[in-house]
């Protein structure tokens, strides 16, 4: 259950996960994605995963919050991955794995955020986030490449190149 993928590298690993046959691959992402960057670097990795089979599940735009920002996975339904981090490359940065902070770095500052990744090995706290994922995806809609319109798969109406969908 993933606020959005924008990172080529995490779209890439999904995908080749997916292609292994003893791995079943759910993926849940969030219809409200705030910049049309995000928007569109999104929209590209959904096509990506869709034209190699994996199925790309909307959450269900709640009225009571704006964004879905849940970044939490599960494996083999005893181990719950959580995140403060997006799927993009300042939250996941790649080699050199050094980040000095921008007064310290100079040249070698990177426009990279500070984020945590927890592991939790409990079953009720798993059961817990696994329900929620199953109720999610019941209301979900499934992600439609052939809609011209990126806006619509994100549950938005108009769409202004360079802006955010006009939700």
């Amino acid at each position: 259950y993933i606020y959005q993928i924008t990172d080529p590298r995490i779209c890439d690993a999904v995908e080749a996960l997916h292609k292994k046959p003893e791995i079943n691959v759910t993926l849940l992402v969030s219809t409200a994605i705030y910049s049309s960057y995000d928007q569109e670097s999104a929209t590209q990795c959904y096509n990506q995963l869709h034209a190699a089979g994996v199925t790309v599940n909307m959450a269900y735009q709640y009225d009571n919050y704006m964004y879905c920002h849940n970044k939490f996975w599960i494996v083999d339904g005893k181990v719950l991955g959580l995140s403060t981090g997006n799927m993009s490359p300042s939250d996941l940065p790649g080699p050199p794995m050094s980040f000095p902070t921008f007064a310290a770095g100079g040249s070698k500052w990177r426009d990279t955020n500070r984020d945590f990744h927890v592991f939790v090995e409990d079953p009720d706290v798993v059961a817990q986030f696994q329900k929620v994922l199953t109720e999610d995806l019941a209301n979900s809609t499934v992600f439609d490449p052939s809609t011209t319109n990126s806006c619509k798969n994100f549950g938005c109406g108009a769409y202004t190149p360079g802006q955010a969908c006009q939700c």
